[in-house]
């Protein structure tokens, strides 16, 4: 695999744009793309290059997400000021118009290395970014603005990404939208202001939010529902005032429902898994970890949200940064069955590489400084027959 995308690099610098062919995803084994987007750059394929690549519309939506996150490992001393306001308006545009969730999502987290970084650091030509971001997200989430799209931004800010998931001998088919990221420091504190959490975990608001139970998660998804002007009488999660110990529980059909909740297991995984077959959806190698999740990190201490390259279905953080609360997939629903899943900053790399699919484990009313959660939604659900 390292071969193979070393060999891709040598064909590029040799002037070979056929070869860029060999970025498009492959399900058997996604492993030298994965590599191939960690060398491009520093094996002096420059900026300009990636860019006229970027704009070829004959591209596979999976190349194209691919040049992006390229785009991120090119060394500072490639680009020129007038590549870089290029690349920029060249990315944003991306950002803003393009309907794959995956490119969307490539285009965002290289928008947001370049404006995290420290001021001092942030050349003249990047420093516009924020406030563009800001405008942009806000004209997207008017109303219509993201029709027809695989994702769009929704109530609250949040980015959506439209799923489908597959039959279950129990089920048909269904569709969803699941938040992008985990749920922000910011964003929860945005509903409550009085949230406690362990700061030395999440030091900054683009931290995803910490140590609050499955009642105050449930209180969450109810509010953005509310926000999105939902019908309450749908609401997933429904007060339950004679029962001091749930004091929210699951309403009947909730999984139906179109109010926002809590991922069940089953999609949580499916969100995951990309649409690779190897161990994990970038493939075996556990030096590429880092590149997609926060792990082995000894001073437990989280990442902002969409600080790791996303998986191919436009997702961030789903295999570690903080746990994650989820419904568990089974018949009986009541608050107590929920799980977590993903990995934790404090999970060793050996642990997270061995295990094809995520770590779970049962999760009752905890307050855990290391889980946290993310929103979905059910948009399109059979009818039973």
């Amino acid at each position: 695999d390292r071969r193979r995308a070393a060999a891709l690099c040598v064909s590029l610098l040799a002037g070979d744009e056929t070869a860029y062919a060999q970025l498009e995803f492959s399900t058997d084994d996604p492993q030298p793309r994965a590599f191939a987007i960690e060398w491009l750059g520093p094996a002096g394929i420059a900026p300009e290059a990636l860019l006229n690549q970027i704009k070829n519309t004959k591209h596979h939506s999976s190349i194209l997400r691919c040049l992006i996150l390229a785009l991120g490992q090119v060394p500072d001393s490639a680009w020129t000021s007038a590549t870089r306001a290029t690349a920029r308006k060249q990315i944003l545009n991306l950002y803003a118009t393009d309907p794959d969730a995956a490119v969307h999502a490539a285009s965002k987290w290289l928008l947001l290395q370049w404006f995290r970084l420290p001021k001092e650091r942030t050349p003249p030509e990047w420093q516009p970014l924020k406030d563009e971001l800001v405008a942009t997200d806000k004209a997207l989430a008017q109303p219509g603005a993201c029709d027809g799209f695989q994702w769009r931004i929704g109530p609250l800010g949040l980015t959506l990404v439209r799923l489908t998931i597959p039959a279950a001998k129990d089920r048909p088919a269904y569709e969803i939208e699941m938040s992008d990221c985990e749920i922000t420091v910011a964003q929860f504190r945005a509903f409550n202001p009085n949230v406690q959490f362990a700061v030395e975990i999440s030091p900054t608001t683009d931290c995803p939010i910490n140590f609050v139970d499955e009642f105050e998660m449930a209180r969450y998804c109810n509010n953005v529902s509310r926000v999105a002007d939902l019908p309450e009488r749908e609401f997933a999660y429904q007060e339950a005032p004679h029962q001091p110990d749930d004091p929210l529980v699951n309403r009947d059909g909730w999984r139906e429902s179109p109010s926002f909740r809590l991922p069940t297991s089953d999609e949580f995984l499916h969100a995951y898994s990309g649409q690779g077959s190897t161990r994990q959806f970038f493939g075996d190698a556990s030096e590429l970890l880092d590149v997609y999740a926060v792990t082995n990190n000894r001073q437990h201490v989280a990442a902002p949200v969409a600080s790791r390259k996303p998986n191919d279905l436009g997702f961030f953080d789903l295999l570690g940064n903080l746990s994650e609360t989820a419904e568990l997939d089974v018949h009986s629903y009541t608050p107590k069955n929920k799980v977590c899943l993903g990995y934790s900053v404090q999970n060793p790399t050996p642990l997270v590489m061995a295990d094809p699919s995520p770590l779970f484990w049962s999760l009752c009313g905890n307050h855990n400084p290391l889980n946290t959660f993310r929103v979905v939604r059910t948009i399109a659900m059979p009818a039973t027959p």
